[in-house]
């Protein structure tokens, strides 16, 4: 009966997740878009500006020669065209959202490699995923909200462009600006995650060595059973196409017919639409994030030394021309997990959902005035743990009248002599 009742509950999600692919590709053809982008690359370089919409598409589709060679002429452009000095950054610690910058660029070209001329990489469509339809689900789902309001965020920048626009997060050293760069490097764990067949960890079951062993067994044996359970992908995945040859008002793949786009616009809406079929919510959330930089048409005769500083950073970007691979499942060693400290992987577990609970509520993560906006989801809890409690109780015991302790430790000393102990533990 139970068995029957989930069947009923996954068939039912199933056909929730095809109704939302149907949304994405109503007057979009996932299969098709390749071609459409390696027709239009030649006409989007032709007179490139930096900070331009046709440069962000050069610069996550171009091939890896042609991607340098791009940004050393836009370097060049920018020297020439403006004349100055290198703009120094605006503190030390920028240096830090820098770095984070260039790697989110190279992640997307990671993760629309598949589209990239030359290549014959996998693409594990979000359809494909039957086995976890209600993950699939929440995926696409959220993808909408956030490419609904990207294009809006478009369309007013159509009215009044920024020219205020960077890359560094406006906040000091702070728990609010590590909260938000941990946000970031979350979504690009995500991102880098969405590159092969296995998602995150669901459950701490798999992080044992019998899951991994078992499920290394079944695929190896069972092909069939591993890929009803979602342990291999799919043998002929289905590319999925488009489900109304055109988008009506209103539809995800539709600009606002009030608003005056152009063919460049088409296009980034339909890169958003992909990653959101093909990859997920963290790359449909960096994309849209990393496009907000940039403008319709290239920087103006005058500018100030923020933006100049801003238009270094983006022709200064090059890329890696490495892939990304996942490390292999490592599972726990069941003779030392005793002595391990549990606390740091249930903190580490908690802080992961928190800060994806967090990507989900806010639709963007480029603020002015992030101290205002940005709130976590939820407060960190407190560490104390029940197996540390268990601990604690098997150290010490109570008797009548007579209180026997544990034999005291260095930090227990320290307190004593009324100092303070600091320790530094490489394990964590």
């Amino acid at each position: 009966m139970a068995e029957e009742k989930a069947e009923q509950i996954n068939a039912a999600e199933n056909e929730r997740l095809d109704e939302l692919m149907a949304k994405f590709t109503k007057g979009f053809d996932p299969g098709t878009y390749a071609k459409e982008i390696r027709a239009s690359l030649p006409k989007l370089v032709t007179n490139l500006a930096p900070g331009s919409y046709n440069h962000l598409l050069a610069l996550v589709f171009e091939t890896y020669d042609r991607f340098q060679s791009l940004q050393i002429d836009m370097e060049a452009w920018l020297q020439h065209r403006y004349q100055r000095a290198k703009i120094a950054r605006p503190s030390n610690i920028c240096i830090t959202d820098e770095t984070l910058f260039a790697l989110e660029v190279e992640m997307l070209r990671k993760l629309l490699e598949p589209i990239r001329e030359g290549s014959n990489k996998d693409v594990f469509w979000l359809s494909t995923r039957r086995a976890a339809p209600t993950w699939a689900c929440e995926q696409l789902e959220e993808s909408a909200k956030v490419i609904e309001v990207f294009k809006t965020d478009i369309c007013s920048a159509l009215k009044s462009p920024d020219t205020t626009r960077t890359i560094y997060i406006n906040l000091p050293v702070s728990v609010k600006r590590t909260a938000i760069i941990s946000i970031k490097q979350s979504r690009l764990d995500a991102c880098k995650e969405s590159l092969s067949w296995d998602k995150y960890t669901g459950s701490d079951l798999e992080m044992t060595a019998f899951y991994q062993l078992y499920k290394s067994y079944v695929s190896t044996n069972d092909p069939a059973r591993a890929r009803a359970s979602g342990w291999l992908p799919p043998l002929c995945p289905q590319t999925p196409r488009s489900s109304a040859p055109e988008a009506q008002e209103g539809d995800l793949a539709k600009w606002p017919a009030s608003e005056p786009t152009e063919n460049i616009h088409e296009l980034l809406l339909k890169t958003a639409l992909w990653l959101g079929v093909a990859r997920g919510l963290a790359a449909v959330h960096l994309f849209c994030d990393v496009a907000r930089l940039f403008a319709l048409t290239g920087p103006p005769a005058e500018v100030t030394d923020e933006h100049l500083c801003f238009l270094q950073n983006l022709t200064h970007l090059r890329s890696e021309g490495t892939r990304a691979f996942l490390s292999p499942p490592l599972p726990c060693d069941a003779t030392t997990l005793p002595t391990r400290n549990m606390d740091y992987f249930a903190d580490v577990q908690r802080s992961g959902h928190r800060l994806m609970t967090g990507l989900m509520d806010n639709m963007t993560l480029n603020w002015k005035d992030g101290s205002t906006k940005f709130n976590l989801s939820s407060p960190p809890r407190n560490r104390r743990s029940r197996q540390r409690e268990m601990q604690q109780l098997a150290q010490t015991f109570v008797v009548p009248r007579i209180v026997v302790e544990a034999p005291s430790t260095p930090e227990d000393d320290s307190e004593r002599n009324g100092q303070v102990a600091v320790s530094f533990h490489s394990e964590a």
